[in-house]
């Protein structure tokens, strides 16, 4: 008889797994919303953040379309998708620089901002209805 063996992945593997793509500059949206990273923390840096003695990373964002910063360890799923790669070249802008452009140059929207708009027109609606819509 054949006995399998599974090899378990490292710790630094399961985190570099969990954390996905997200690291500092990273803008990425799901169905709750769209958000930049602004740090990624591990070990004790994440348990303080998070109060949880448990944690070995997380992250702190912002939601782009409120500013409210928030820090999480919620693993990366198929649901979470890149919009912007980290880099110096990385420009987040505001959603009245966005809503400017959209009167003056519609054509100059990149789609970072068509998805904020979207997040922002998600939002009013929910407000108004009090129901959740998910892409």
């Amino acid at each position: 008889m054949m006995i399998a063996t599974v090899e378990q992945p490292t710790a630094t593997e399961r985190v570099q797994a969990e954390l996905g793509p997200r690291a500092e500059g990273v803008t990425y949206y799901n169905p709750t919303g769209t958000f930049e990273v602004l740090e990624v923390l591990q070990g004790g840096e994440a348990r303080e953040a998070l109060g949880r003695r448990g944690a070995d990373w997380a992250v702190r964002v912002r939601r782009r379309h409120t500013g409210e910063v928030t820090v999480h360890c919620l693993v990366w799923t198929n649901s979470d998708h890149v919009l912007v790669e980290s880099g110096p070249a990385t420009k987040v802008r505001t959603a009245d620089e966005i809503r400017t452009t959209l009167k003056a140059a519609p054509s100059e929207l990149t789609d970072v901002d068509c998805d904020v708009l979207t997040n922002l027109a998600e939002v009013a609606a929910h407000q108004s209805t009090e129901a959740v819509t998910t892409r």
